[in-house]
């Protein structure tokens, strides 16, 4: 028999690791995608990338680079 508390605390951190997931990589890799395909498909409409894991990245190598 399971222990139903057990059950439910995994399912909590499988939900919790996937959304991390999506906030910090995932979503950052579908806008860069749309970008790319942009480009290739010759067209002038981009999107932003709005990942607050990307700014940061971004102003620690401009802080590096000083």
């Amino acid at each position: 028999m399971y222990n139903h508390g057990n059950v439910v605390v995994g399912v909590l951190i499988l939900f919790a690791f996937v959304g991390r997931l999506y906030i910090l990589e995932l979503r950052l890799l579908m806008e860069l995608r749309l970008n790319f395909a942009s480009i290739l498909n010759g067209t002038k409409s981009e999107r932003r990338v709005t990942s607050y894991y990307f700014t940061r990245i971004l102003k620690y190598d401009k802080m590096k680079n000083v």
